[in-house]
């Protein structure tokens, strides 16, 4: 975007005005020390409920899941140019969203949200940043983060924490695929005028939630498996004959390479629930 004509941007020789995104870190980025564990020891402490996504964010991957758990990562890149159209000062801001499925009841999850700022020349303004979220399928998102409000960066490694979060309402016998989309509304500040406002987005992880069996309805990160354990002091010789089975008959009934899978006998539909 043009910078406003009179504006301090533009005295100091800032014609334009970027804001973008990439799901990699820009060369220059420290590592943001909210990415873990001091975030993740915060949002730990006022959630009785621990997020296992928190765990996920680090790594070379900036999408990783479980299937009960998620962290998406994302740099936004603040960009003053000159009229050369090279980059005169910038800052970059790191943003993780981690899930955990189990966060709220029943089709519903949170995200704890983490930003910080990793890079900022000398020289920039302060910047803003406003951070929504939408969804595919059949679902409904939450409040935007910190209520909707934009939070101000001044300086490297100052950063905000925040929630966003879904909710579906897929009936009984039925299942959604959903698709979190993240926007940013950004601007720089150049101290004089209205900034002007840019909105990048992107996608987060696919979610699949379900009303197919149990009593209320789920959701998870497809493409997992489940891993379900049988306690021999619960259940004795059942689950002894079962870990025999699965290590000594051909079949391997129940391992990682031989998934067991939900079948509904057409001539005795209601055995699934049995």
């Amino acid at each position: 975007m043009a910078t406003a004509p009179g504006t301090p941007l533009q005295r100091q020789g800032t014609a334009w005005t970027c804001v973008r995104t990439t799901d990699t870190a820009p060369a220059g980025a420290a590592a943001p020390t909210s990415a873990a564990p001091a975030p993740a020891a915060r949002a730990q402490a006022a959630d009785p409920k621990p997020n296992p996504g928190l765990g996920m964010c680090t790594g070379a991957d900036p999408r990783q899941s479980s299937r009960k758990a998620y962290c998406v990562r994302h740099w936004v890149i603040y960009e003053a140019l000159g009229k050369d159209g090279s980059v005169a000062d910038h800052a970059t801001v790191f943003v993780a969203a981690a899930a955990s499925m189990d966060s709220l009841p029943q089709a519903a999850w949170r995200e704890d949200v983490i930003t910080e700022v990793v890079e900022m020349t000398e020289k920039m303004p302060p910047v803003t940043m406003a951070l929504s979220s939408t969804c595919s399928g059949q679902c409904s998102p939450g409040s935007s983060a910190w209520d909707g409000a934009a939070v101000r960066f001044r300086r490297l490694h100052e950063g905000k924490d925040g929630t966003l979060s879904y909710s579906s309402s897929v009936g009984k016998g039925f299942n959604t695929t959903i698709l979190p989309t993240y926007r940013v509304e950004g601007a720089i500040l150049n101290g004089s005028g209205p900034p002007t406002h840019i909105r990048p987005e992107w996608n987060g992880i696919e979610v699949r939630c379900d009303d197919d069996s149990g009593s209320w309805p789920g959701c998870i990160v497809p493409g997992h498996l489940a891993n379900v354990t049988f306690s021999k002091a619960r259940y004795r010789g059942a689950a002894i004959a079962y870990e025999w089975a699965q290590k000594n008959l051909t079949g391997k009934y129940g391992d990682h390479d031989h998934p067991l899978n939900r079948f509904t006998d057409p001539l005795d539909p209601k055995n699934d629930k049995r």
